[in-house]
């Protein structure tokens, strides 16, 4: 067979192997394909950081947070979570797309760009770890061009989340049926506000530790605790009326106002 050989035109010298040159040759590597226009591939195993809340180093994983392999992040357990600097070629409404697979029922896949949650999708069980599918996210988003932070997470319970192959982000025209996430217009913030049961704070960085604390009108202090993996508090005890949450961590020292209804 023929040695050091290259994808596109390649000059027949300095060649190994066997071959009859009364044939033509050619050349394919297999992988994606690269997105068309201003489109940009996130390979998974590039992330900048990670962390998580198992360690799964009993079982030949890294502790705590994903694993970077060859092509791919796996020992993924729930609410891990893998950081990337990602530079966005142009302006645009981007579709996401997921290279994924999973043994699992009930993984899901939470993306957050710039701090901000973008898309939650559950992930198929596709048979194992190594029968990647392709994963698109109901969502798109509107970037601008220039340096962002995606941030992926296993954001539900499953123990044994998905492997990852990549992120590929596609350049597409928008269009009034489509659901867009513009991350410029997302704040902190409570939700659903008001409720009975369970509120969720968006807007924070999944990669930070965060301390709550919860008081009503009076400065009653009903609530300090460490924020739950998935961003919930359970307020189902509190008495109704309304009341201030203090967020505190590295990042963020604020308060947010709720209703118990």
């Amino acid at each position: 067979g023929l040695e050091g050989l290259e994808a596109g035109n390649n000059a027949l010298t300095d060649l190994s192997g066997c071959f009859d040159l009364s044939n033509s040759i050619t050349v394919q590597r297999n992988g994606t394909p690269p997105p068309p226009g201003n489109g940009l591939i996130i390979e998974a195993e590039t992330f900048d950081k990670t962390g998580g809340f198992f360690d799964d180093s009993f079982a030949g994983g890294p502790g705590r947070g994903v694993n970077r392999a060859d092509t791919k992040i796996d020992f993924v357990n729930a609410f891990d979570w893998a950081k990337y600097t990602v530079e966005v070629p142009a302006d645009g409404t981007y579709s996401i797309e997921y290279l994924i697979a999973t043994p699992s029922n009930g993984a899901q896949i939470k993306l957050f760009v710039d701090r901000f949650p973008v898309s939650i999708e559950k992930v198929p069980n596709t048979g194992s770890y190594e029968n990647y599918i392709s994963l698109e996210a109901k969502r798109k988003v509107r970037l601008t061009a220039g340096t962002h932070t995606f941030v992926v997470l296993a954001s539900s319970f499953t123990f044994w989340q998905w492997n990852l192959d990549k992120i590929i982000l596609t350049p597409e025209e928008a269009s009034n049926r489509d659901s867009i996430v513009d991350v410029d217009t997302i704040a902190l913030s409570v939700y659903p506000n008001p409720s009975s049961d369970i509120i969720f704070i968006q807007g924070l960085d999944v990669t930070t530790e965060t301390q709550i604390r919860i008081y009503d009108l009076k400065g009653a202090q009903y609530i300090d605790q460490k924020l739950n993996p998935d961003n919930s508090i359970n307020i189902q005890d509190l008495p109704r009326g309304v009341y201030f949450l203090n967020i505190i961590n590295p990042i963020e020292n604020k308060s947010l106002r709720f209703i118990k209804k």
